[in-house]
C-alpha cells in the first residue's frame, strides 16, 4: 500500500469513529448531559481561581473568628470555674470545677 492510500483509510478510520462518537453523544440522558456541565464548570480554571480566592477570604475570617470566640470561651470558663468552687457541694462537684478551673487557667496562659 502507498503512503496516500494508507492516509486516506486513516482518514475514513477516523471519520468513522468521529461519527459514531457524535451518535452516542446525541444519545445521552438529561442526567449525563448535567453531570457533563457540572464537570465542565467545576473542572475549568476559574472555578479553581475562584475556589482559591473564596478559601483565602474565608480563612481570614474564621481565624478572626476563632480567636475571638475562643477568647469569650475561656473568659465564660474562668468565670463559671469561680461561681461554681464557691457553690460546691459534693466531690463530684468540687472535681469538675478544678477541671474547669485547669482549663481556664490553661487558656489565660496562652494568652487567648
Amino acid at each position: 500500500m502507498s503512503a496516500d492510500a494508507l492516509s486516506t483509510t486513516a482518514k475514513k478510520n477516523i471519520e468513522a469513529i468521529a461519527q459514531v462518537e457524535r451518535e452516542l453523544l446525541g444519545r445521552r440522558s438529561r442526567v449525563e448531559k448535567i453531570g457533563d456541565v457540572i464537570a465542565r464548570f467545576f473542572g475549568s480554571l476559574w472555578f479553581i481561581g475562584a475556589h482559591v480566592l473564596f478559601s483565602v477570604c474565608t480563612a481570614r475570617t474564621a481565624k478572626t473568628f476563632c480567636s475571638n470566640h475562643l477568647s469569650r470561651a475561656c473568659a465564660e470558663r474562668a468565670r463559671q470555674s469561680a461561681l461554681d468552687v464557691d457553690k460546691t457541694k459534693s466531690w463530684r462537684q468540687a472535681r469538675w470545677a478544678q477541671r474547669r478551673n485547669a482549663r481556664a487557667q490553661l487558656c489565660r496562659e496562652q494568652g487567648q
